[in-house]
């Protein structure tokens, strides 16, 4: 009995060891990259031969063109300008006077921007998701190659 006992023992100690096991792999496959490492080297290879292989680590950067909104700049923007415009006509600095009149000429280019980032942003959305996924593959495979080198 007491045999017995102890492989019921031995058997519990075993399967809490497969279970902490398989839930790691679960882990491991859950935090894994959609890129395999064969591509994440790929495309990392070939950024870094274009020089621009610090986007890699920009997503963050470009995520704001995805949610940013205009809204409050252009509602507010014909009043600004009639501020701008009363300013303008009552500055006696020519200097002051040429700056505004150089800023007010300048929105044209500005809304034209502003405009191209909001109807761009699915390419936004699809270049952030692209950029995330490679920061992803970088750290995983940076860190399991580490790991797996020791």
């Amino acid at each position: 009995m007491d045999n017995s006992s102890n492989f019921e023992e031995k058997m519990q100690e075993y399967e809490k060891r497969i279970s902490v096991l398989e839930a790691a792999q679960q882990e491991h496959k859950n935090n894994a990259p959609a890129l395999s490492c064969e591509e994440y080297k790929s495309i990392a290879a070939s950024m870094a031969k274009l020089e621009c292989d610090g986007l890699i680590t920009c997503g963050d950067y470009f995520e704001d063109f995805v949610g940013i909104s205009f809204r409050k700049f252009f509602e507010l923007q014909p009043k600004a300008l009639e501020v701008l415009i009363n300013q303008i006509n009552t500055c006696e600095d020519l200097t002051i006077k040429n700056e505004l009149q150089s800023f007010i000429d300048n929105l044209k280019t500005v809304n034209k921007l502003m405009y191209d980032i909001v109807e761009n942003r699915p390419f936004f959305e699809n270049l952030v998701s692209f950029l995330w996924e490679l920061e992803k593959a970088r750290k995983y495979y940076s860190k399991n190659l580490t790991l797996f080198s020791k």
